[in-house]
């Protein structure tokens, strides 16, 4: 089974809260992992800055990419929000059926 892995960082612990619950109780992902202290170092408003963020990790299927971002540029606090897709594949039979399960209407 081919599957999305979409990832966003925030620096906001609720704004990231919000995105997961969101995306679960919608059946979009059945599991959204949010990892925290992740420093980044990027490019703004042509100054290098260094910030402590959440990075947010969305497991999904190719049918709810465009819905996962819609909530994610939703509830994002970011004027230009990182999201980025990962294309993969689940080895684990029992998890791949876990996951079918615990999306609305495969």
């Amino acid at each position: 089974m081919k599957i999305s892995i979409i990832k966003t960082t925030t620096n906001k612990k609720k704004i990231s809260k919000t995105i997961a619950n969101e995306l679960v109780e919608k059946q979009l992902s059945p599991c959204v992992q949010i990892i925290s202290n992740v420093k980044s170092t990027y490019i703004y408003e042509n100054k290098i800055h260094t910030d402590s963020e959440l990075l947010i990790m969305i497991k999904t299927i190719n049918k709810y990419e465009i819905d996962c971002k819609n909530i994610i540029m939703k509830y994002h606090n970011y004027i230009v929000p990182e999201i980025i897709i990962t294309k993969a594949d689940i080895l684990n039979d029992e998890y791949k059926e876990w996951f079918s399960q615990n999306l609305k209407n495969i």
